[in-house]
């Protein structure tokens, strides 16, 4: 259920019919204040967030920083249709995943 709002957002900034560039940066603001709001509850009514798990996290920021050179790459090779086709696709597996879930 947390990450239900992925494939809902890739459909709606797919239908907007806005650039690749600005369709990543939309996205990538759009949840990080998500979840920069959802922080507190994490913290204090669910206690999500501790020590281990930021150390935890911490262990994951060598993972996470290629996995943004390699989007970065992938965004710029490929070209609009392309980039359109490789987000529905991947939208599509999303939500069949989630559904089966």
């Amino acid at each position: 259920m947390a990450y239900a709002a992925g494939p809902v957002m890739a459909i709606y900034l797919l239908s907007t019919r806005m650039p690749k560039l600005a369709f990543v940066g939309t996205n990538a603001w759009f949840f990080l204040c998500v979840n920069f709001l959802k922080l507190p509850f994490q913290m204090f009514a669910w206690h999500n967030i501790n020590l281990t798990t930021l150390a935890i996290d911490a262990c994951a920021i060598p993972f996470v920083l290629f996995g943004a050179f390699l989007g970065i790459r992938l965004v710029k090779f490929l070209p609009e249709k392309g980039f359109r086709i490789f987000t529905t696709i991947v939208t599509i597996i999303s939500v069949i995943v989630m559904l089966l879930a």
